[in-house]
């Protein structure tokens, strides 16, 4: 084996985050001490010259090995690991991979202290129930939407026929589980919102891309603070009278305004879209909430809750 051989070697090993003595090192490849050190001098080197992110050759017992070899510290790591595990958005395959690829920048002996810490979580990993595949095809429809192309999509719901909508994709994004696209649909003039878990399959299209102005393009980032669930719906302004902590509402609805409090009664009021979900995240809320304003949905929490009470009167007589 040749120096350049051996200093590849080295320099393979550290950055999977293997602590190299220069001993063993000598025992291993024959060497002297000497010769061991400058390969160490020169993987130093080029780590200076060569690398993009923090890092640096360093030495600790006798041993040698990079430090901050990722801009990621290995609490960065073991957060974000968590919650891919708490989410269960991903199959086991590609979740087992994802947490494989974060540990892979932190050094052996932090590896082992995050492996530690989530082994029990990570043994009991349960997904979502379908199991496909999604890594691949969130980063094929977010080019879609960063290309601006118009895209067929075949899709299946469970309470419909497959169908195959023509599309233009405008925002991609996760909520509680899954993944969805809110997209125009050039045909029918209207944003569908796709659970991509029920899109089998989609392909680029030579249309040209709708004329949108400035004013009507769709933001994700102001249209995601508005949402309580995937779906969108016409902006309302809700007003609500709420008995417990005023930050549970705040974290929900990132728009929401105290406008007083007084014996333990905050009211609060906000922008959001009504869809269904709506609606259930307001009955999580239980006795603690109570919608003020707007009318009609005060009127349709009445009314549901009627038919709620009747529907358990007519199983008593």
């Amino acid at each position: 084996m040749n120096s350049q051989e051996r200093i590849l070697k080295l320099y393979t090993r550290l950055n999977k985050g293997i602590q190299l003595s220069k001993k063993e090192l000598c025992r291993e490849f024959k060497k002297d001490e000497r010769t061991i050190q400058r390969d160490f001098s020169l993987i130093e080197q080029f780590i200076e010259e060569e690398s993009n992110y923090s890092s640096k050759l360093e030495r600790k017992n006798n041993s040698y090995f990079i430090s901050d070899k990722s801009v990621l510290k290995k609490e960065d790591i073991l957060v974000i690991i968590k919650i891919l595990l708490e989410n269960r958005a991903f199959n086991k395959k590609e979740n087992d991979k994802l947490i494989d690829n974060l540990l892979s920048l932190v050094t052996k002996d932090e590896k082992k202290e995050i492996t530690d810490i989530i082994g029990s979580e990570k043994l009991n990993y349960v997904p979502i129930t379908c199991e496909e595949d999604r890594i691949d095809k969130i980063w094929a429809l977010s080019e879609s939407i960063i290309k601006e192309e118009v895209i067929n999509v075949t899709y299946k719901s469970p309470y419909r026929e497959e169908q195959t909508y023509k599309i233009f994709p405008m925002a991609l994004y996760y909520d509680s589980h899954y993944f969805y696209i809110e997209a125009l649909s050039i045909n029918r003039e209207r944003h569908p919102t796709l659970k991509i878990d029920r899109i089998i399959s989609f392909e680029k299209v030579n249309d040209i891309k709708p004329n949108i102005s400035y004013g009507n393009k769709y933001r994700d980032g102001d249209n995601r603070n508005l949402k309580v669930d995937a779906f969108s719906g016409k902006k309302i302004t809700v007003k609500v009278e709420f008995n417990y902590d005023p930050t549970i509402i705040q974290d929900q609805f990132p728009n929401a305004r105290i406008l007083s409090q007084n014996n333990g009664k905050t009211i609060l009021e906000f922008e959001t879209q009504y869809t269904p979900g709506l609606m259930r995240w307001i009955f999580s809320q239980s006795e603690g909430l109570k919608v003020l304003y707007p009318d009609f949905l005060v009127n349709e929490i009445r009314e549901f809750f009627q038919k709620f009470v009747n529907k358990y009167e007519e199983n008593d007589c």
